[in-house]
């Protein structure tokens, strides 16, 4: 792993969360339980100030699910537990936290939420090309455009429906 940071190969950030939150993304696990509440409590506020910020400017906002290779697939889940050492179990693949703590926090706060993950999941388990860097957690150029042409269609609907002038779902 040294040679591999040394060589610029892995996100600092990466040998950073490993060392000091390696349990970060199973903790996305648990976001009901009482401890994790304040966490939940700061995104409803900082949605809530982004929409607020936004509409002094007569702008929309929306949240947009992005997801991380710890809740993708077992080959997007392997480096970030073999090589970054992070808790990670199989039962994040089946996981639905990562979009329900947004899609909660984002009812809360009045906001539109959207979320691809099943589709982009499809989409990574049917390629054979990498999603994810091997030790990074960032898109590959190939996620990037599939996450776009996700999103794409997502984001005309919302403006559609806000033309039409009814309130989004979230």
């Amino acid at each position: 792993m040294r040679r591999k940071f040394d060589e610029g190969r892995v996100n600092p950030f990466s040998v950073l969360l490993g060392l000091q939150q390696p349990d970060m993304f199973e903790k996305v696990m648990h976001w009901r339980e009482p401890e994790m509440q304040p966490y939940f409590r700061y995104m409803v506020q900082y949605l809530s100030d982004i929409k607020a910020a936004a509409a002094k400017h007569n702008a929309k906002t929306a949240a947009v699910s992005i997801p991380h290779g710890a809740f993708l697939t077992a080959g997007t889940q392997a480096p970030l537990r073999d090589q970054l050492l992070l808790t990670i179990t199989p039962e994040m693949l089946e996981a639905e936290a990562p979009d329900a703590v947004l899609r909660e926090a984002c009812g809360e706060a009045g906001m539109p939420c959207i979320v691809v993950t099943e589709a982009f999941r499809a989409r990574a388990e049917a390629g054979e090309e990498r999603f994810y860097y091997p030790l990074d957690t960032h898109f590959t150029p190939l996620a990037h455009r599939v996450f776009a042409e996700l999103l794409a269609p997502e984001i005309a609907r919302l403006v559609e429906v806000e033309k039409a002038g009814r309130q989004p779902a979230g």
